[in-house]
């Protein structure tokens, strides 16, 4: 593998572990019982609708990579911002599901390269 490869899987997974753990905890809400803003307020297998509703980047990027996941269906990386989460999210469905045409998807040069060698090595 690249070292490239490997920062970002591993910035990746420093950053899956930070959100998980921010989403475990319970969501401080404004007195009403109602999760105030910045805090995703669903578990691990989040629907479309919970992504929709995520008005602070970072959790709907996340919220949308973990849908695109669990439901192995691409289209759904594309409702990603962040470029690296992005790629990754490409990156993950296409060797998962061992589509090389999906690598094409990632953005980056190094990790698209990556992707297809990773499905070549399966």
């Amino acid at each position: 593998m690249h070292w490239k490869l490997i920062i970002a899987l591993v910035i990746a997974a420093i950053a899956i572990y930070a959100a998980y753990s921010f989403i475990s905890r319970p969501a401080p809400d404004n007195g009403n019982g109602v999760p105030s803003s910045g805090q995703m307020a669903f578990g691990a297998a989040p629907s479309k609708d919970d992504c929709s509703r995520q008005e602070y980047v970072p959790d709907a990027d996340y919220c949308w990579s973990l849908y695109a996941r669990n439901s192995n269906n691409p289209e759904f990386c594309s409702e990603i911002i962040s470029s690296g989460m992005k790629d990754l999210c490409y990156w993950n469905i296409a060797v998962q599901s061992s589509d090389k045409e999906l690598c094409n998807s990632v953005g980056d040069a190094d990790l698209r390269f990556d992707c297809i060698e990773a499905i070549e090595n399966k």
